[in-house]
Order: structure tokens, then C-alpha cells, then sequence
């Protein structure tokens, strides 16, 4: 076999010579190494302390425990406080929270510099992460908190199979899983029970539609939608579903704490955990990742709720095990 021509033949021009020398060194010194200036990692809060700081950090933590990790320069901040020109460029920026999101994307618009840089988004819902519309051009993707609706529907067989009426109240940011959701359940035996509250109505078409769903169904099942579940809405909503003995299905262990029967939610540590595989594939010269639902869960349950509405539920953590033993399966 004739021998390869040598990469530093004076046939080669500088630039090429550059390009292969960075190459070489990604090859030899692994992908995070090969960063060089670049293997800073800006991550963006909201606000100082609370679950998004202790994410940020478990974050940092992971990242630097990988292969090469001891070589990255993770710096968590305030949105407003990482600034271009205080050190090296960062490779990416990852923002925690809703808020944090909004106030890079506003940056993003505002200085052209920032939007050559990956953006991930996490720690916040579709329904956040669709309401801000990125810079143009912007470079943005997102490790969202929402669970696929195969896997509520799944849970629903697990814990409740003889609760066949299954209702939901759909708003604008829902109505597109309509679809998805029904297939979902049908396929194991459930049937939708809906109604919608379209863009653009009041707080108080929220009420009326809540109503005729809860006269047809077994179970309650609410998704993230603002406009149907808000803070104004959410006793309301338990209030009415417990008066008809009917059980609530959340998304959010918060609303389990408040009267919910059952929860299936992406704890902060999951999202961290899931955004730093994300990140790490990046690093090592991924191509930037479409947006992502939730890949790791838990399942909550309100105990006193379940047995003042007669319902036995099987042990969460069990739930839990055999719900990802089904989806690894798949």
C-alpha cells in the first residue's frame, strides 16, 4: 500500500496546516481538551439561590467529573452578569429557568456576538420555551421539564387500568397533543374525555370546560398549559375534581403537595443530569441537538388523597421501575 502523503508537505497552505494541527489535537488530547480558549460553559440564572442555583451547580459538578471535565471553566451567573470580553468567549451558554432564558434571548437580540454561541435552554416547560421567540439566527435549543404523553398514559395503566374515562382540559400550548395523547391511551384501552379552551379566551372559559369534562370521566389528567393551570385556576381545579371523587393526575409535585393523587414530573437533578449528556455530546463536536422532553422521571403520590377516594396505588417507586423497564424495551 503506497504511503499517505505527509500532512506537512510544503504543498499544504498555512491555513491548511492550521486546520489539520486542530484536528490533530482534538484527536490527541480528547474533545474537551481540544476547547483550548473556547472550554468555558457560561451558566445563566434568574436569580441567585433555590433549585435552579443548586441545578446549576450539580451541573457544573457532573461536567467536570467527565473525561477532560477538570479542564472546563464552568462559570454560573446571573443572565445580565456573563459578559463577552471578561476572559475567554464561552463555548455555549446554558440558561436555567424560564427567566434566565428570556434574559439571554433578549441579549441574543440586542449584541450580535452572542448569537454564533450554542444556546441550551432547561429548567422550564414548552410552553415557556415556545412563548420566547429566539433571535434570529440564534443557535438554540432546549432540555425541556414536559414528559412525553405515551408515558402519562402509561402511568394511567399502571396505577389506575380500571379508570377508563380519562379527561383533559386543552389549552393553546396543549391542543397539538390532542392527537398524540388519544392515540396513546386508546392503544391501552383508555379513552380521551376533553374539552378545549381556545387562544385568546378569558380565565373564566377555564371553569365551564372543567366542568363538562369532569361529569364524563374517571380521572383527571392536567398538563402544563397556563392558560388551563395557573395559580388562579389550580384549587379550583382540585376543589372540583375531589367533590366528584374524581382523582387528579399532575405533571408537577407541587400540585400533588397541594391535593393532586398522582404526579409524573423531571426533578431538577434529572433535567441537570440529562443536559450535561447533551452538553458533553456537544463539546465533543455534536451538532447542536433538536429540542428534548424530559428523558428521566419520578412518580409522586398523595397517600391521604388516594385513600379518601378509595384508591389503592401501587408503590411509586415500583411504578416507576416498571415504567422504565417498559420504555427501555421499546
Amino acid at each position: 500500500m503506497p504511503s499517505p502523503p505527509c500532512v506537512w508537505s510544503s504543498e499544504l497552505s498555512p491555513t491548511r496546516r492550521h486546520i489539520l494541527t486542530l484536528t490533530w489535537a482534538a484527536l490527541l488530547l480528547g474533545p474537551m481538551e481540544a476547547f483550548g480558549a473556547s472550554n468555558v460553559v457560561w451558566v445563566a440564572l434568574a436569580e441567585r439561590g433555590g433549585i435552579h442555583e443548586d441545578a446549576a451547580a450539580a451541573l457544573r459538578d457532573a461536567l467536570r467529573s467527565g473525561s477532560g471535565g477538570q479542564n472546563l471553566d464552568v462559570k454560573i451567573a446571573l443572565w445580565r452578569d456573563l459578559q463577552l470580553g471578561q476572559g475567554p468567549a464561552p463555548a455555549m451558554v446554558v440558561t436555567m429557568g424560564s427567566g434566565a432564558y428570556r434574559g439571554m434571548v433578549e441579549r441574543v437580540s440586542r449584541e450580535p456576538a452572542l448569537a454564533s454561541l450554542p444556546l441550551v435552554a432547561t429548567l422550564l416547560p414548552r410552553s415557556s420555551f415556545d412563548a420566547i421567540a429566539p433571535a434570529p439566527n440564534a443557535r438554540t435549543t432546549a432540555v425541556l421539564l414536559d414528559q412525553p404523553v405515551a408515558r402519562y398514559a402509561e402511568l394511567l395503566r399502571r396505577a389506575m387500568p380500571d379508570y377508563r374515562r380519562v379527561g383533559v382540559v386543552f389549552g393553546p400550548t396543549t391542543l397539538p397533543l390532542r392527537q398524540p395523547l388519544a392515540d396513546a391511551l386508546a392503544s391501552r384501552g383508555f379513552q380521551l374525555v376533553d374539552a378545549i379552551v381556545p387562544a385568546g379566551a378569558s380565565a373564566d372559559a377555564v371553569f365551564p370546560a372543567l366542568s363538562s369534562v369532569l361529569q364524563s370521566c374517571d380521572v383527571l389528567l392536567a398538563l402544563p398549559d397556563a392558560l388551563v393551570v395557573n395559580a388562579a385556576s389550580l384549587q379550583n381545579m382540585l376543589i372540583a375534581a375531589y367533590r366528584q371523587r374524581i382523582p387528579m393526575v399532575s405533571y408537577s409535585a407541587a400540585h400533588v403537595r397541594a391535593g393532586a393523587t398522582l404526579a409524573l414530573h423531571t426533578t431538577p437533578a434529572q433535567s441537570a443530569a440529562q443536559t450535561v449528556t447533551v452538553l458533553r455530546r456537544m463539546l465533543a463536536g455534536r451538532q447542536l441537538p433538536p429540542v428534548q422532553l424530559a428523558d428521566t422521571f419520578e412518580v409522586v403520590a398523595n397517600e391521604q388523597v388516594a385513600r379518601s377516594l378509595g384508591l389503592a396505588l401501587p408503590d411509586t417507586s415500583a411504578l416507576e421501575a416498571a415504567m422504565r423497564r417498559q420504555e427501555v424495551g421499546q
